[in-house]
């Protein structure tokens, strides 16, 4: 695309060609501060966001550390009216979404993904609403070839 839109004279191309919004986390990071940015960034309008971080990867040096800070970060959250002063993790925009983004996280966890936030902390993210509990997920397992029924090895995780 960059190439053709060379040759046909534009003076400059943007390519938003997407990647899962990843993040990575050097082992000379300051924990703290980077914890606290990419909650923001994952949570930021409940991550309805084109660019809410979807995963994070962290040095292994720092892994337990930014993972302990990153969780307790997430489980001070405060879900509910973003109208009422506090709140500062509101619904998402359908009960659609709410179904889509529960099974997602359902079937992570099925598949061997290890949930750090307790459903208990956010009373208000009950099915049949908009309301989702965050959650932080760790042993992620990337292949897709289980949940869409392919033969495992086809997909590039």
């Amino acid at each position: 695309m960059a190439q053709n839109a060379a040759k046909t004279g534009f003076k400059g191309v943007a390519l938003e060609l997407g990647g899962k919004d990843p993040a990575y986390v050097r082992s000379d990071a300051d924990i703290d501060y980077a914890a606290a940015e990419l909650v923001d960034g994952a949570f930021f309008n409940s991550g309805q966001s084109c660019c809410a971080v979807e995963r994070i990867y962290v040095h292994d040096s720092i892994y337990d550390k930014f993972v302990l800070a990153y969780a307790d970060i997430v489980k001070k959250y405060k879900l509910g009216d973003p109208t009422e002063p506090g709140t500062n993790l509101g619904p998402v925009v359908s009960l659609a979404s709410a179904a889509r983004i529960r099974k997602q996280v359902d079937d992570a966890i099925k598949a061997g993904a290890t949930p750090l936030i307790p459903a208990d902390l956010f009373p208000a993210a009950k099915p049949g609403t908009t309301y989702i509990a965050p959650q932080v997920l760790i042993n992620v397992d990337h292949c897709r070839c289980r949940l869409v029924g392919e033969k495992h090895g086809s997909c590039p995780f």
